[in-house]
């Protein structure tokens, strides 16, 4: 009997913690993916200028340099946090 008053907030206080670290994950993920689409945008937009192919690969090189330490960022906090949860890595 007295245990119960002992498993049950641990058990509530790691089920929080749990919630609370997908929460992190998911907005972690919707940032990159957002990020990820800025950047495929751009990517686009330079594609389809009337620019010279030297130009466009140019500014694509740019592109994908301005959104990398971004992306990596999120990334690995989000990998951070997955490690802390093995259980929501699926």
């Amino acid at each position: 009997m007295d245990y119960c008053f002992i498993i049950i907030p641990i058990t509530v206080l790691v089920t929080l913690v749990a919630i609370i670290i997908f929460i992190k994950i998911s907005r972690i993920e919707k940032q990159i993916n957002k990020l990820y689409k800025k950047k495929e945008g751009k990517i686009e937009k330079e594609n389809k200028s009337t620019k010279t192919t030297e130009h466009i690969e140019g500014a694509i090189k740019n592109i994908k340099e301005e959104y990398k330490p971004r992306i990596e960022e999120l990334e690995r906090k989000r990998r951070f946090l997955l490690d802390k949860v093995p259980f929501l890595k699926k």
